[in-house]
């Protein structure tokens, strides 16, 4: 066995470090045989079954674990698919589990991926679009507030109020007439 060895080293045109890994592996090797008395078949599978995992071992303690978490995420046609359908259903309620059925999924996991791929969740992204589309209809139409929350997804004009403050800093009729669409209340005396 010992001449066989450096004839695989020899061959290797490997990169260096896979040389030198595969180097170590084969002295390792010779090592627990030259140990082993009884050379039979089951103890030499054992002794380089013990070397291969001994030295991959060491090999992969030094080596920086990659962050799996950063790793994978949404691709880009799955976020279009997401925002195309939650532009087309912005006046529905949209659930987690509509999105991840949108790309076969778990729920859990779409939560995870979309996070990921966007830094958001997915229930503040379809917030962020909701709002965005009311800024929208506030600049472009003289619709009344009730009927842009419900155009947009809010249960009520309340919830939209309450939601598009806290979001953008005012309210949507305070957004209208900055943007120039709506006349100031006139309170009666």
């Amino acid at each position: 066995m010992a001449e066989v060895a450096p004839a695989v080293v020899a061959r290797s045109d490997a990169a260096p470090e896979r040389e030198a890994l595969v180097r170590r592996l084969v002295e390792r090797l010779l090592d627990t045989l030259d140990c082993q008395h009884a050379a039979s078949t089951r103890h030499v599978e054992d002794a380089i079954q013990r070397a291969l995992a001994s030295e991959l071992a060491s090999v992969y303690a030094a080596l920086p674990v990659p962050d799996c978490r950063q790793a994978a995420g949404l691709g880009r046609a799955e976020l279009v698919r997401i925002t195309d359908y939650i532009d087309r259903n912005i006046d529905r309620t949209i659930e987690l589990a509509d999105l991840a059925a949108l790309i076969k999924v778990s729920r859990f996991h779409f939560s995870r991926l979309f996070k990921r791929s966007t830094g958001t969740t997915a229930l503040a992204y379809v917030e962020a679009r909701r709002i965005l589309h009311a800024q929208r209809l506030l600049t472009e139409t003289d619709l009344p507030l009730a009927e842009i929350a419900l155009m947009t997804g809010f249960s009520d004009q309340s919830h939209f109020t309450r939601r598009f403050r806290e979001r953008l800093g005012s309210t949507p009729a305070a957004f209208a007439r900055e943007n120039g669409r709506r006349r100031p209340v006139q309170r009666q005396p």
